[in-house]
């Protein structure tokens, strides 16, 4: 197992945030309004979208990979619009970053199980502290479902890797 300083400095803003993001979502929604945030969401979920697909098309990769990285991210996308609470969207996209990163930390040649393995359990941690320190702040709430969503969002994050760079870390975000 290892972690590059990226990994363990988005695992920490995720922790940090804990802290902060409640009157960074109730500051947007003010400005916004809740729509407009949603809205500023979703943007975010295309933007990947296009993204990931300009970058497997620009890689050649093979046609059932480009149909699997579609299928991971329309999932991901139809999981995220059925969500009823904004941070619930939010947990999807931080952690799914975060499944990413340590994936690539944890990914050599012909081990992508074990890395996969060791991105979950690591992102699994982080939510589940995630949530502890939300139960201990007066403004937060910490719930078990969130450590679920964390997992989720891993999960596809992890998976988006393994379809884009098995093989290689050309594309993994240096």
């Amino acid at each position: 197992m290892k972690f590059s300083k990226k990994s363990l400095s988005w695992a920490g803003f995720i922790l940090l945030s804990s802290f902060f993001m409640r009157q960074v979502l109730n500051m947007l929604t003010e400005t916004i309004g809740r729509k407009g945030v949603g809205m500023f969401i979703f943007s975010l979920y295309g933007s990947s979208g296009i993204f990931f697909t300009a970058k497997a098309v620009l890689r050649k990769i093979s046609l059932w990979k480009i149909a699997a990285l579609c299928l991971i991210l329309f999932f991901g996308y139809r999981y995220a619009a059925g969500m009823k609470i904004l941070e619930e969207r939010i947990h999807l996209i931080k952690y799914g970053i975060l499944g990413w990163l340590v994936m690539r930390d944890n990914s050599e040649r012909r081990k992508f199980r074990i890395g996969f393995f060791v991105s979950l359990v690591f992102c699994s941690g982080i939510a589940s502290l995630d949530e502890m320190i939300q139960w201990f702040l007066p403004y937060r709430v910490g719930d078990l479902r969130d450590v679920g969503f964390g997992f989720l969002g891993a999960m596809l994050g992890s998976l988006l890797f393994l379809i884009l760079d098995a093989g290689g870390t050309e594309l993994a975000l240096h």
